[in-house]
């Protein structure tokens, strides 16, 4: 058993180093080409994640779907959307590489602007609550002035007073009308 590992491991290490070298990558492509005519599909494009986007034919030479091949299957997401529009038949012909340089470069310029969006929001929101904590800060003052006033007696007495007096005289300017 362990003598079998052994073998195992030295399989995998001769294996890793033969995917380096020129000769796997040539045997690579070419498989991938067979590939490729066994089933009637040409590559259109990659994008930067790796992912390659293949357009099939039927037999008679119409173009039938178009499908992603991801880089890691494991990963299946398609991150990038230079190659979206083509994908999901919005666009009759893939992007050509200066459609997808532009459009990686126009990405690029989004998310700037909406990082710098962002850091604008946020200098906002920092100091909308700078300015609600000096209002909340002033309010609370005033309460607690306010709550003086109210217990010191005589100065309610006065504001009571006042309160009725301008109640009493509110009612007698409004009288209803007598009915005839």
């Amino acid at each position: 058993m362990n003598s079998l590992y052994k073998i195992y491991l030295r399989y995998q290490a001769l294996k890793s180093a033969l995917k380096s070298t020129k000769l796997y990558l040539r045997y690579a492509q070419f498989k991938e080409e067979l590939e490729d005519q066994k089933l009637n599909r040409i590559c259109v494009g990659q994008d930067r994640m790796g992912n390659k986007f293949y357009q099939y034919y039927s037999y008679y030479g119409l173009p039938t779907r178009r499908e992603i091949r991801f880089k890691d299957d494991k990963e299946r997401i398609v991150n990038d959307l230079a190659y979206y529009d083509w994908l999901y038949k919005r666009i009759e012909q893939p992007p050509t590489e200066e459609q997808v340089e532009l459009f990686y470069k126009q990405e690029q310029l989004r998310f700037q602007k909406a990082r710098e969006w962002d850091e604008q929001q946020e200098k906002m929101m920092l100091a909308f609550y700078e300015q609600r904590k000096l209002r909340e800060e002033q309010y609370k003052k005033a309460f607690i002035e306010q709550k003086n006033i109210n217990t010191n007696s005589e100065v309610y007495a006065e504001i009571v007073n006042n309160s009725e007096d301008k109640q009493q005289s509110q009612k007698d300017q409004w009288q209803p009308k007598s009915k005839r």
